[in-house]
């Protein structure tokens, strides 16, 4: 029966619903996300204990960056094991990515102002009383660099993961919605189960006429009694009783 909710049905959104792509998207985010927390530590390190400068709000925002990171493939997980039905858990999760999203190009940023030395000039503040480890035999300038090249990569990645969820969600959600209304969740069935089908049942009844009773005259010829006497047959009628005498010789 057709609809006019724009909310989907459990079971549309579960026969839409692509399981194995989105665990993917939560072991892409997983590992990157991991990467970008020892990528952000290391250039905090560099920068805190070899060049005696930090930068509060790159530093900072890096780890709450990771955080969102973090709650957005452990939800991404939870959807996928537990409620691949739930509309309501995919929304929540589609949320989750939208915030994802966003601090993404914001770490992002910070980033490619870093490598174009854009960050340098008022957000690096030195510290008092730090006594610098740098030394020339080790260039960590170069590997401040690279980590914040390879950072801006891992945040690249984790933004297109994000974007490849928020596309499958709209649309699964506009699949889902226009099944509901076309009436089609009673003939499809949910993912993972073969559709059944009803044969129509024919009514296949006999009636056994009755039995034909006939008469036993009618079947059957009519007995004699057959008795010999003296070189003559007698046969008596056995409707009338009338004795007939028939020699045996004629």
């Amino acid at each position: 029966m057709a609809t006019n909710s724009y909310w989907p049905s459990s079971q549309s959104w579960r026969r839409y619903w692509p399981s194995g792509i989105i665990a993917l998207i939560a072991v892409i985010q997983l590992f990157f996300s991991f990467a970008i927390l020892g990528l952000h530590s290391s250039i905090v390190g560099i920068g805190l204990v070899f060049f005696c400068f930090a930068s509060i709000s790159w530093y900072v925002m890096g780890f709450v960056c990771w955080a969102f990171f973090l709650a957005c493939w452990i939800s991404i997980f939870c959807v996928t094991c537990c409620n691949r039905s739930s509309v309501g858990c995919a929304t929540y999760v589609m949320i989750k990515n939208i915030l994802a999203l966003i601090f993404s190009a914001v770490l992002i940023d910070f980033d490619r102002r870093f490598i174009n030395g854009q960050l340098l000039d008022y957000t690096f503040v030195a510290i008092g009383g730090c006594t610098s480890l740098y030394n020339t035999d080790t260039n960590f300038g170069n590997i401040l660099l690279s980590l914040a090249k390879a950072q801006l990569a891992a945040s690249v990645i984790i933004l297109v993961s994000s974007l490849v969820f928020i596309a499958i969600y709209i649309y699964v959600y506009i699949r889902a919605v226009n099944d509901g209304r076309g009436g089609n969740n009673e003939n499809f069935p949910s993912s993972g189960q073969r559709p059944t089908y009803a044969m129509p049942q024919t009514n296949w009844s006999f009636k056994v006429p009755p039995p034909t009773e006939y008469q036993e005259e009618a079947t059957h010829l009519e007995r004699s009694i057959v008795h010999t006497v003296d070189g003559l047959r007698t046969v008596v009628c056995q409707r009338c009783g009338t004795t007939i005498d028939i020699p045996e010789r004629f």
